[in-house]
């Protein structure tokens, strides 16, 4: 995906980008190149988009076990180049059966 007003992008000319990974339940990885300053939910539509889901919601992300709020940075994150994300299908339920 490149462009110049894509915070999102394939080409490795800038040395600010980072390369993120975001894995799947299933093991499958998508790899990312973005700056320090975008936010979360660009990169969750993009990978939403490519899993061919219409919303970035159906799934949680995860930094360390803990989850990503949309609406923060990478850098907000403490995200750094060759980080992994997790990404997870939502799921309700699990709770006692009466």
């Amino acid at each position: 995906m490149s462009g110049n007003n894509n915070p999102i992008e394939e080409s490795t000319n800038e040395s600010s980008k980072l390369k993120l990974n975001i894995q799947a339940q299933d093991g499958s990885i998508v790899c990312y190149e973005v700056k320090p300053n975008t936010l979360m939910r660009k990169i969750f539509e993009a990978y939403s988009n490519k899993k061919q889901m219409t919303d970035y919601r159906v799934f949680r992300f995860l930094y360390h076990s803990k989850r990503i709020r949309s609406e923060k940075t990478v850098k907000e994150v403490g995200l750094k180049n060759g980080s992994k994300i997790d990404a997870m299908l939502f799921q309700n339920g699990g709770g006692p059966a009466h």
